[in-house]
């Protein structure tokens, strides 16, 4: 028995179009295909008439006909702007023409947008307020991308602002690394052998520097304070201001003055401010022998800074006070002597007694702190200058014993210091 064939499945005949549309060609374009642009066999276009009614031959308008292809030419020309026509009048009026009102409603030839979004809305199952609701989602995009677009702007400018702040930071914080780590201009710097409560700078050289220590050595101090006198020339070149003032001494004095440790100055100890020396010396038994030396010239060279006392004022004792007498004559009798009464003034001062000389003035050999110093005393046992080592490489000139022991008090203090 021969085996039977296999049927071959009934190839479904493809529906008849009545003319092209525009969801037709939509879905040709989806596939990938081109639509189809020629004209349709389809002559006419009839209604067919339901059972038991007659038939209505209904006319086919001349834009429903098919089209013969023209060339391109002819489109051109076509296109080109012309008088307007009037419009042709719809399928839907004509058909409503032939038709009777009481013939059955058959599925009209046209597929429309309308019957696109029909089909649309029952396979979707929407209603009436799904569609309401798409709508207002439609409108609310709008308004989304609105705010989208307004974000994306304000995040540009705070971008930018945040951008612009962070240069100027880096700025700033560059030029204050700069300023930090700039190189330092190394200032003159003045090592003093003791401390000291304030700091005068002189300026000149030679005898108006003399005279420019002087004056800032005599200036108003506090009791019990101590200023530094110091010039930024003898700092740099490390020379001692007592030898930058070219003060006449002896060169075995000036040649062992060293700048590093010595210092001019002025202390107030008592009764005011006076001038003093430390001197960093190289030499103890040179600079020794130079001072002695020195000693005859000393008060003249040294006159700048320490002058010699104002002489004490006699005063003469005053005269005596005499009694004094008046005649008074009267008409009757003899005049009579009246004496008058003594004065009530007070008796003057006794005067000052004549100071006379108790000693020569020169220098002489003194104790004052423990150290062995030189003083020379006026006649009247004043002391007018005093000089002594406190060790073997420092020497202290001062005016009297209580402005040598602050001095000596504040080496001692300066060296005891960590």
């Amino acid at each position: 028995m021969d085996a039977q064939a296999p049927e071959k499945p009934e190839q479904k005949q493809p529906a008849e179009k009545f003319i092209r549309t525009y969801a037709s060609d939509m879905e040709i374009a989806k596939k990938g295909g081109t639509p189809d642009l020629s004209p349709y066999d389809k002559r006419e276009s009839v209604i067919q008439p339901v059972a038991g009614t007659q038939e209505v031959p209904v006319a086919v308008p001349d834009f429903a006909r098919p089209i013969k292809p023209v060339p391109n030419e002819f489109l051109k020309k076509q296109m080109e702007p012309t008088q307007e026509k009037p419009a042709p009048t719809p399928l839907v009026d004509v058909i409503a023409q032939k038709v009777p009102s009481d013939a059955v409603e058959v599925a009209a030839p046209l597929h429309t947008y309308a019957d696109d979004f029909s089909s649309r809305v029952k396979e979707q199952q929407a209603s009436t307020f799904s569609i309401l609701a798409a709508e207002q989602d439609t409108g609310k995009g709008t308004t989304r991308e609105a705010l989208r677009s307004n974000h994306t702007l304000g995040y540009l400018i705070g971008g930018t602002v945040l951008f612009l702040l962070g240069i100027g930071g880096a700025f700033l914080g560059y030029v204050r690394y700069q300023s930090a780590h700039a190189p330092v201009q190394p200032t003159p710097t003045v090592k003093a052998p003791l401390f000291y409560d304030e700091q005068k700078e002189v300026i000149g050289e030679g005898a108006v520097l003399k005279s420019s220590i002087a004056e800032a050595a005599f200036e108003a101090l506090l009791p019990n304070k101590v200023r530094l006198i110091y010039s930024s020339s003898s700092t740099t070149t490390r020379m001692s201001l007592f030898a930058a003032a070219q003060i006449m001494a002896p060169q075995s004095v000036l040649r062992n003055i060293v700048g590093d440790g010595s210092m001019v100055g002025s202390v107030n100890s008592d009764g005011g401010p006076t001038p003093f020396f430390v001197l960093s010396v190289l030499s103890y038994n040179d600079t020794f022998a130079g001072m002695l030396s020195w000693e005859s010239q000393m008060l003249s060279d040294l006159s700048a800074f320490y002058p010699a006392y104002p002489a004490p004022q006699i005063i003469e004792p005053l005269p005596p006070l005499v009694p004094t007498t008046t005649a008074t004559t009267t008409k009757k009798g003899p005049a009579v002597k009246k004496t008058a009464p003594p004065a009530t003034t007070t008796p003057p001062a006794a005067p000052l007694p004549v100071p006379t000389p108790t000693r020569v003035p020169q220098f002489y050999d003194q104790v004052v702190s423990n150290i062995d110093a030189r003083v020379y005393r006026d006649t009247q046992g004043r002391v007018l200058i005093i000089y002594g080592f406190w060790n073997q490489n420092t020497l202290v000139i001062a005016r009297d014993e209580t402005s040598f022991s602050e001095i000596l008090r504040r080496l001692r203090t300066t060296r005891t210091q960590p």
